[in-house]
């Protein structure tokens, strides 16, 4: 078993790979584009990235009110509308040809944690706002989640303590 650093093509512009960050959200869809959402580098970011694991190259997916949308199959879309608030520490996973992100830390927003829930359309490049509904899990960041079967599990995590408690949200 070893390491070994991936040779990335890097554009000459700001816009061809992301700005230094922890505390990304990703997720791999069909094993072949991997998501990054948001993050912590001199700020929270908002902007989603995805790095191809055939081309080697990343791509800007969404950034600001203005979007690009990519997927496995090259499909780009233009849209303008709602984002989520700049955050890091926040969960993501894909299913059905959408990114779902969940809770993390933002910065600006009295340094809360946040609880809420948004979507993505891969083919359409736009976010939009899940109303929660059920047993909705209390604001957290530094959770894991996964995708089994139409559900995403949710679990542990830090808000007003740590948690050890599992959640399960029905697509």
């Amino acid at each position: 078993m070893s390491w070994e650093r991936i040779a990335c093509t890097r554009g000459t512009d700001s816009a061809s790979w992301p700005a230094s960050r922890s505390s990304t959200a990703s997720c791999l869809v069909d094993g072949v584009d991997w998501y990054h959402f948001g993050g912590q580098g001199e700020f929270r970011h908002d902007d989603l990235w995805c790095f191809s694991l055939e081309t080697m190259k990343w791509r800007l997916v969404h950034t600001g009110t203005t979007s690009v949308g990519c997927n496995t199959n090259g499909a780009v879309a233009s849209s303008a509308g709602p984002v989520p608030p700049k955050r890091c520490k926040a969960s993501l996973v894909h299913n059905g040809g959408k990114l779902y992100t969940f809770g993390g830390w933002a910065l600006g927003k009295g340094d809360a944690k946040l609880g809420d829930m948004w979507f993505f359309v891969l083919h359409a490049g736009t976010w939009t706002e899940i109303k929660q509904r059920g047993t909705i899990p209390a604001n957290r960041s530094a959770h894991s989640a996964t995708v089994v079967g139409e559900s995403m599990i949710l679990f542990g995590g830090i808000g007003a303590n740590k948690f050890g408690e599992t959640f399960v949200f029905s697509f």
